[in-house]
């Protein structure tokens, strides 16, 4: 009988955390349901990113559902820029979320290998920006499979908090895996890519683009720090 009401004890013991367990689960879905329904956006939309930087023209490159569908951004651009009466271009893409999980494996040795580009190379660059800046990125050089040959270099790197890294596993961890629960936290990913079939021209591009994206981001609030 003994060994019975201990039994009845444990089951009880079990049903309670069960319940509390399912509770606690609950609030956290609303609330993250919440704060997935008012993302915190960048302080400048990217639309209003300057079309004309220097010597550099752009041109709005939107799209498809299917993509964006995949991608789940809070606000992107996707442009072509070139230097008029030459041969000089670059893609550029800023991809911005208030949700990091979101941006995990949207890295360019998975997009374009999947494709259909091969992976020749990855090299780690540090961008020197006219204003001191250091910003360390990946340089990744794909190639079309023959008979196409089309060589490609793709810049890659994130701000995270407002810090620049090249480093994707910065905001792989557990911690990154659901939006901030306060808005005096500022938590965003913004994934930054320039890709030519020129080394030069992207790193010259992306030198001058760094300054001008970091004034889109958001800003940190009275009381918190854009490097929580």
């Amino acid at each position: 009988m003994k060994i019975h009401l201990n039994f009845l004890g444990w089951m009880a013991a079990a049903s309670l955390l069960l319940a509390v367990t399912g509770w606690g689960y609950r609030q956290v879905a609303i609330h993250l349901n919440a704060l997935a329904q008012d993302p915190l956006l960048p302080s400048i939309p990217l639309s209003a990113f300057p079309y004309r930087i220097e010597k550099w023209e752009g041109e709005d490159e939107p799209l498809s559902e299917t993509v964006l569908g995949v991608a789940k951004n809070d606000d992107y651009v996707n442009r072509v820029y070139h230097i008029p009466g030459t041969e000089t271009f670059v893609n550029f893409y800023i991809a911005y979320t208030s949700q990091p999980r979101l941006m995990l494996g949207h890295r360019p040795d998975r997009c374009y290998v999947g494709a259909g580009w091969n992976l020749e190379q990855i090299e780690e660059r540090q961008l020197q920006t006219a204003e001191g800046q250091t910003i360390p990125v990946l340089l990744y050089t794909f190639r079309k499979p023959p008979p196409d040959l089309t060589r490609l270099i793709v810049l890659n790197y994130y701000l995270i908090n407002g810090q620049a890294t090249n480093d994707h596993r910065t905001f792989s961890g557990l911690r990154w895996r659901f939006p901030a629960f306060s808005r005096e936290q500022i938590r965003y990913v913004a994934q930054i890519q320039v890709a030519s079939t020129s080394t030069t021209s992207v790193l010259s591009f992306a030198v001058l683009a760094a300054p001008l994206i970091e004034t889109h981001m958001p800003m940190p609030s009275a009381g918190g720090s854009s490097k929580n």
